[in-house]
């Protein structure tokens, strides 16, 4: 082979090495001239960069994928960090138990307090009659539910210079027996009165007696109220 010859194919083997490398470079076609050119794959990616950049839709301008990152990432931890003192709180709100959804809800345990719709009233009226002077029973109330009640006994002339009233519990004196006037006749008053106010066990009797002075008489008035607690609240 003369040089001529060489070089001449030595030419023809660079031109196929570019054409290849050409056609490589021209995109998915693989064919020079066919498809999209180098050119106008780089607006491409150019307008691609600038989508993925962030709100601006700009590359370098405004906040990079790295940065957004990193505050996504702050923002999770955060967002962790807050969930776990929720859980905690939930945790604390839910009852002896300490775990949510375990035990008592916050719901049931507001139903169980609950107090009584209306007041729990319990009343009763009687008289001593006539006779000999002294205490003497007159009326009463059996309570109903157990829990803390305030008994009130009301004495009112009915003749006689001298009125009294008591409470007994189950036939034990529970208040002063002083609780007297003695300031003349004063019919159709109650001129005297006492308090008692404690637990009671439901089916206690709270009695009510009156004083009868000077062979007059008394009637007397009981009233018992319901006072609800959070361990016995109706």
């Amino acid at each position: 082979m003369t040089y001529l010859g060489a070089s001449v194919a030595a030419l023809a083997t660079d031109r196929n090495t570019w054409q290849s490398r050409a056609n490589q470079a021209w995109g998915a076609s693989r064919v020079w001239n066919s498809g999209s050119s180098f050119e106008t794959d780089s607006q491409t990616w150019q307008g691609r960069a600038n989508n993925a950049w962030g709100t601006s839709r700009v590359w370098n301008s405004g906040s990079s994928f790295e940065t957004d990152l990193a505050n996504m990432t702050t923002d999770r931890n955060n967002w962790q960090a807050s969930s776990n003192t929720w859980q905690s709180r939930a945790n604390q709100a839910w009852g002896a138990s300490r775990t949510w959804s375990s035990g008592e809800s916050w719901e049931a345990a507001y139903n169980r307090v609950l107090p009584p719709a209306a007041v729990i009233h319990l009343s009763s009226t009687g008289g001593t009659g006539s006779g000999s002077d002294g205490w003497q029973f007159a009326c009463s109330v059996t309570i109903d539910r157990s829990g803390y009640w305030v008994c009130t006994a009301m004495g009112q002339n009915g003749g006689g210079p001298f009125v009294g009233a008591r409470i007994r519990i189950n036939g034990s004196v529970q208040t002063i027996q002083g609780a007297f006037n003695s300031g003349g006749i004063n019919n159709g008053n109650p001129t005297a009165g006492v308090v008692y106010a404690g637990h009671l066990n439901a089916g206690d009797v709270v009695q009510a007696d009156g004083y009868r002075g000077s062979f007059g008489t008394c009637n007397v008035f009981v009233d018992a109220y319901f006072n609800p607690t959070q361990g016995e609240p109706h």
